[in-house]
């Protein structure tokens, strides 16, 4: 597996008792991780023993490394200088499990730099051989022309390598129009997310897997929509397939949706196909999801790889989503 994450983040996780607005707040302990959607899925990949590369625009000698615990992980990360400082972004965690993020904006790029940072990617992909490459993340804003930086040459340059892509990246105002220029193998949304992109309300499995239909109809092979409590859906050329296990005590949410990814993705495919049992990532998905929010933290302490609990069916199109 290899990851590019366009805007890594140190997260500084605040836990409190409760979150008031407008006054002071204090926290009963803080916690600092090196993060961002890429860097999540392949430290949770790394973790169940997969080979991985983790690529991000950050100088190794960046002080904002100095204060998290990810040593061991560092040693499969690529790091692209950019001359930009990573940002911080803050998380507030209230004894509910109510999580609150407040994202710092990505560091713009110019050109050059974005060339670097694809170029990079593309000797990863040429170096690992894997099955995926995933963009993960927040796209910088080009310096030149304001918008989001192109990704349509760098999905390109690794398909020509005959490596899937999936993109899991907050893509600005039309994310759609992306996803038909850009044509990944596999999008993961939330249904939010989900909502926006096939521009109709989703507000029960059926409303999700239509809203998954008209995604698909622009080139997409596969849609796995994140429904938090309500668990996976997965659309796809082999149908339609909904994965859902027992529910879990929440204690931060952030963090969840790479984990389920990365569950996901831990099925080896061949020739487009899973090895294995058909509906094995699917099942790894909502274990790793719903094993995250159970933890303080957005590194997961261990890996299950032999889930059980979980359901996978035909999806009940009348069910709610909460």
């Amino acid at each position: 597996m290899v990851t590019l994450t366009p805007a890594p983040a140190i997260d500084k996780v605040y836990f409190l008792d409760e979150v008031r607005a407008g006054q002071v707040n204090r926290a009963r302990r803080v916690a600092t991780y090196f993060a961002g959607n890429g860097v999540n899925v392949a430290r949770t990949l790394w973790l169940a023993g997969n080979t991985v590369s983790a690529v991000l625009p950050a100088s190794q000698e960046d002080p904002a490394f100095s204060g998290c615990d990810d040593d061991e992980f560092m040693q499969v990360v690529r790091h692209v200088d950019v001359g930009s400082p990573i940002r911080t972004n803050a998380i507030l965690v209230d004894e509910s499990g109510t999580t609150t993020n407040v994202n710092a904006h990505p560091a713009p790029l110019a050109h050059g730099q974005w060339a670097r940072l694809c170029q990079a990617a593309a000797e990863e992909v040429r170096r690992v051989n894997p099955d995926w490459f995933v963009l993960g993340g927040a796209l910088p804003l080009d310096t030149e022309t304001g918008a989001p930086v192109d990704v349509r040459p760098l999905f390109g340059a690794i398909r020509s390598l005959g490596v899937r892509v999936c993109m899991d990246t907050a893509i600005g105002t039309a994310p759609l129009d992306w996803a038909k220029a850009c044509q990944p193998d596999l999008v993961k949304p939330n249904a939010a997310e989900l909502a926006v992109m096939a521009g109709i309300p989703v507000r029960s499995l059926h409303d999700a897997e239509k809203a998954a239909a008209v995604v698909r109809a622009h080139g997409i092979n596969t849609v796995l929509a994140s429904l938090g409590p309500d668990g996976i859906l997965e659309v796809s050329d082999q149908g339609t397939l909904w994965a859902r296990g027992p529910e879990a005590q929440v204690v931060n949410t952030t963090g969840a949706g790479d984990a389920a990814l990365a569950g996901y993705l831990s099925v080896p495919r061949h020739d487009g196909q899973k090895r294995g049992q058909p509906d094995e990532g699917l099942r790894r998905a909502v274990s790793w999801g719903a094993l995250a929010v159970q933890q303080a933290t957005t590194v997961l302490p261990h890996i299950i790889t032999d889930p059980i609990d979980v359901l996978v069916s035909s999806p009940e199109h009348d069910h709610q989503l909460g």
